[in-house]
């Protein structure tokens, strides 16, 4: 697959640069910028990945080069438009605006999205233990919690606006009234309703539509 590949990239490159010029006999001008690690200047002389890469294809191809640098990409881009270097090499991105004026070699260099995923010991273990992480957990307890908070204020406004005018549903003693309450703000939050109870005054019918909204 390497050796294929880099047939490939070689031939790219090597038809490209032969289609413009018989370049037996003359130099290939090659630009580049500063950009580690792809191309850089260490003690004077040009290195990085892409300028091995370069002098790899040259060596192999036969070809004779020069080499200049510039500051920024958009000056190699324009030295090539106005061909003044025959090859621009340092991290250029492939777009399909830069396909309108220069061809590309086979692309060697992706820093599009990438995925973390858990490791084969993080996904360890049976269907049940996976599930019990899911859901047991510190932020899922807190979930939890609030709405019982929630529900628990509810049923106690409930139970003290309906204790004495509706004490049939809601006995005025305080156990068996605010758990008569809670019964049906656990029927409005499981089922959407209950029909054998429910709150008769103003008040409480106000606390149960704040309630019915989200439940």
């Amino acid at each position: 697959m390497r050796t294929t590949l880099w047939r490939f990239l070689l031939g790219a490159v090597s038809c490209s640069l032969l289609a413009t010029a018989a370049f037996g006999q003359q130099k290939i001008r090659v630009v580049t910028k500063p950009v580690p690690p792809f191309s850089f200047t260490d003690n004077g002389r040009q290195v990085g990945f892409s300028i091995d890469l370069w002098e790899a294809v040259a060596k192999e191809a036969g070809f004779q080069f020069e080499m200049r640098n510039v500051e920024t990409v958009p000056q190699m881009l324009d030295v090539l438009k106005k061909k003044e270097a025959d090859v621009a090499i340092a991290a250029i991105s492939i777009t399909a605006e830069r396909h309108g004026f220069m061809d590309f070699s086979q692309p060697y260099y992706d820093s599009g999205l990438q995925i973390l995923v858990a490791t084969n010991a993080a996904r360890s273990g049976n269907v049940a233990s996976n599930l019990t992480r899911q859901f047991f957990n510190w932020s899922s307890f807190k979930v939890i919690g609030l709405v019982f908070l929630v529900m628990f204020l509810v049923s106690h406004f409930v139970w003290w606006f309906e204790r004495r005018k509706n004490a049939e549903m809601y006995p005025e003693a305080y156990a068996p009234g605010v758990w008569e309450s809670f019964w049906w703000t656990i029927s409005m939050l499981c089922t959407g309703g209950c029909e054998a109870k429910g709150p008769m005054g103003v008040p409480a019918r106000l606390v149960a539509i704040l309630w019915m909204v989200p439940a």
